[in-house]
């Protein structure tokens, strides 16, 4: 759970998030009212990046994996670093969740691999999206997370086969 104080003109405001992750229903509560949060597709994934008005002024809840913020005037509130909006995927990051995802298919299957695959089509679609990096740095972050993915699937398959 988070727990959160702002003072907005003079009015104080008292934000709780609870987090449920297993059934993906979040609670966000201010001043003891429920707010009603975006169930985007891909949102576990993704990340939410919600607008929220509070005494005339535009705040942000921001939940990335499970990590959560609240930014009041442009600020987070928990790490005290400047409000970035999520950025939305990139073109180019779909070519390497897809290569990803190919990974299990070209091993011919088995759990580790699937979960491989999985953990880097992950990786690179939350590093795609990360507002800090630069889109350079986040395509070679890419690149090398979709090599790393394929080259311990690839070296277990061929741990395995020399058995």
């Amino acid at each position: 759970m988070n727990h959160w104080g702002a003072e907005i003109n003079g009015i104080h405001y008292d934000i709780v998030f609870t987090p449920h992750p297993w059934s993906g229903k979040h609670e966000l509560t201010i001043n003891g009212y429920p707010v009603e949060l975006q169930r985007p597709a891909f949102g576990s994934l993704r990340g939410i990046d919600q607008t929220i008005m509070l005494g005339g002024i535009e705040c942000h809840f921001v939940l990335i994996g499970n990590k959560a913020d609240f930014a009041v005037g442009g600020t987070y509130i928990d790490s005290q670093k400047p409000y970035m909006p999520l950025k939305s995927t990139p073109w180019w990051a779909y070519i390497f969740m897809v290569a990803c995802i190919a990974l299990p298919v070209s091993t011919l299957g088995g759990a580790l691999p699937v979960v491989l695959g999985i953990l880097g089509f992950t990786g690179c679609l939350r590093i795609s999206i990360n507002p800090t990096r630069k889109t350079a740095a986040s395509v070679f972050a890419c690149l090398g997370l979709t090599l790393l993915v394929w080259a311990v699937g690839w070296a277990f398959v061929y741990l395995l086969s020399a058995l």
